[in-house]
């Protein structure tokens, strides 16, 4: 069994993988991580921990905590120039994001071919891979709740409001849901213009949901790609 964590701006999930795929997953908020600790302490040893951590320090000291208890060392994923299957063409690939990482690892080993990967988290990443299993490169841009804050902050008098997604708003809310979900989706659908006709979209992160129904299909949602990457970068 291996014990797969990642731990994001805001949350940390994890999950049991057991050989022919995750049994157990679930997530927490970090400013609720004693959950996370409670449910670790109930868990049998697994035989290999990875993680992905790209949050505060405050947060890795509870993960280290957590997982003391286990009689295995941890492997605490760092991105690297190639590993499984994928060539990271980042200027310096030390400095791509696990999460990242993980997740372009994870597509790759569902589809060995073109795609566009995004995970809809705190931030958007959208990354692209080629036929060859290389990421050429990715955009990272704020989530739809994070624009949303931003406009209410900066602004005088725009509203921190749930809105709808409407064809033509004619409501400050509406008009702001609207146009932070299409900046989203049109900054997608440009990276997906620019990977080809026959690239793979797949759409993973907590937030996914938001855009998902608004991209032109095939789009594959896939709930753990993050931790499944981390599985096949275990060491």
């Amino acid at each position: 069994m291996i014990l797969a964590i990642d731990c994001g701006n805001t949350r940390v999930k994890w999950g049991l993988y057991h050989g022919n795929g995750f049994h157990q997953v679930d997530a927490a908020p970090l400013h609720a991580l004693q959950r996370f600790e409670d449910e670790l302490a109930l868990i049998e040893p697994p035989a290999a921990i990875v993680v992905s951590h790209v949050a505060n320090a405050e947060a890795r000291v509870r993960i280290e905590r957590a997982i003391a208890r286990f009689p295995v060392r941890p492997q605490w994923i760092t991105a690297s120039g190639r590993a499984g299957g994928v060539v990271n063409r980042y200027d310096d690939p030390t400095k791509l994001g696990t999460d990242r990482w993980a997740a372009l690892i994870g597509a790759w080993h569902r589809h060995q071919g073109a795609s566009v990967v995004v995970n809809c988290g705190t931030a958007t990443t959208i990354d692209r891979l080629n036929d060859s299993g290389e990421f050429v490169g990715g955009l990272i841009i704020p989530s739809i709740g994070l624009m949303k804050k931003a406009l209410n902050e900066n602004t005088a008098k725009l509203p921190l409001a749930e809105g709808r997604y409407v064809g033509d708003p004619r409501r400050s809310e509406d008009a702001i849901e609207t146009g932070c979900a299409e900046a989203t989706v049109g900054a997608i659908e440009r990276a997906r213009a620019r990977a080809g006709a026959t690239a793979q979209l797949f759409l993973t992160g907590g937030a996914g949901d938001s855009v998902g129904g608004l991209l032109t299909p095939p789009v594959e949602r896939v709930e753990h790609l993050t931790l499944e990457g981390l599985v096949r970068l275990r060491a």
